[in-house]
């Protein structure tokens, strides 16, 4: 999973296995409020989705 801001930098690039049903934080605490880019890709299929935190 990628987090990039609304500026296109990349603040987060992590690997971790998820679960269906089950919450991630994946905008950490200590980002500012704002819009963010997630990409996340899983069985070799990508997607986006904007975050308003």
């Amino acid at each position: 999973m990628y987090v990039y801001n609304i500026q296109g930098a990349l603040l987060s690039n992590e690997v971790f296995t998820c679960n269906a049903g089950v919450n991630n934080k994946i905008i950490k605490a200590e980002y500012p409020a704002g819009i963010y880019l997630v990409r996340l890709t899983v069985a070799g299929q990508t997607s986006y989705a904007k975050v308003v935190k």
